[in-house]
């Protein structure tokens, strides 16, 4: 994900998709499942009222604790998605990014599973994450992702999905 990540003209999408992600979650409580190396929970923490992210990977908590991310805002746990049935607080957002399961279009529909039941009605959420390359063009890509959100959250509106050349960004509510 790192190259992806520090290719340039990635990096031209993604300052849109971090406008995007701050719009939608902005002044809300959200829950990040799989907060990795820390790199989103800082965008989040910009417009977020307040950000509790995840990870049961110990080097990767280090990593985000060394972000300095604002610690009246950023609450940062060493827990998988597995734990957010036993997460204190309430939570009117959800974010996660990058959860392709061995890249292709296999999305990790246990954590939004997960995610969605955690969050509660009005509830705002925003998925990202890379396209494969065989997926971008045509609408099967667009169709699957829309399914997937029905399958785990059969009332989920307002979806929106915005497709990048290498970058998709999917918010929705609850």
């Amino acid at each position: 994900m790192d190259r992806l990540l520090a290719d340039p003209r990635v990096q031209r999408e993604l300052r849109g998709v971090v406008g995007r992600v701050q719009g939608v979650l902005a002044g809300r409580s959200v829950i990040e499942p799989a907060c990795g190396d820390g790199w989103w929970t800082a965008h989040l923490a910009q417009a977020a009222q307040a950000v509790t992210a995840l990870t049961d990977d110990p080097a990767a908590l280090r990593r985000a604790a060394a972000r300095r991310l604002p610690a009246n805002r950023v609450a940062l746990l060493q827990a998988a998605p597995e734990d957010l049935p036993r997460l204190g607080g309430a939570f009117d957002g959800g974010f996660a990014a990058f959860l392709c399961a061995g890249g292709g279009n296999t999305y990790r529909t246990d954590v939004l599973t997960l995610l969605h039941r955690r969050l509660g009605p009005g509830a705002a959420v925003v998925l990202v994450d890379a396209r494969e390359p065989e997926a971008r063009s045509g609408a099967m890509a667009e169709d699957d992702l829309r399914a997937r959100v029905r399958e785990t959250a059969p009332d989920a509106r307002a979806l929106r999905l915005d497709m990048g050349e290498r970058l998709w960004c999917l918010s929705y509510t609850l």
